[in-house]
């Protein structure tokens, strides 16, 4: 289930928590839980053109994908927030937005694949 390239890791939380599997995997599952809101909130905000909804929750995920070091969208995620909130070149951040929730919705299988013990 995991991709060829590296797509998140956990170096950033096991610095902060020393380490500790039990406080990883309980960020690890509510981040889990939260992608496919994420991934609704954000396509949901797009379609109907609501750019401060669109800024807003990119700036959730931002934090996130930092936490998990997901660089393969991160300054994607910044730049949908830049463009969202400065209400410029819009056209492009549906495009952006398909990107990052394709990744998102890899870094989702591949967790619950990892912290289910299978990895």
């Amino acid at each position: 289930m995991k991709s060829s390239v590296q797509l998140y890791d956990f170096e950033f939380l096991k610095q902060v928590y020393n380490s500790d599997k039990e406080i990883i995997g309980q960020i690890s599952k509510i981040f889990i839980e939260n992608i496919p809101r994420y991934i609704q909130d954000l396509e949901q905000a797009s379609l109907a053109q609501d750019w401060s909804a669109v800024s807003f929750t990119a700036h959730k995920i931002k934090s996130s994908i930092k936490l998990f070091n997901i660089h393969l969208i991160i300054d994607e995620v910044v730049e949908i927030e830049h463009r969202a909130k400065t209400v410029t070149a819009l056209d492009e951040i549906p495009v952006m937005i398909t990107h990052v929730t394709t990744v998102l919705k890899q870094v989702e299988a591949e967790m619950k694949y990892e912290t289910s013990g299978n990895a």
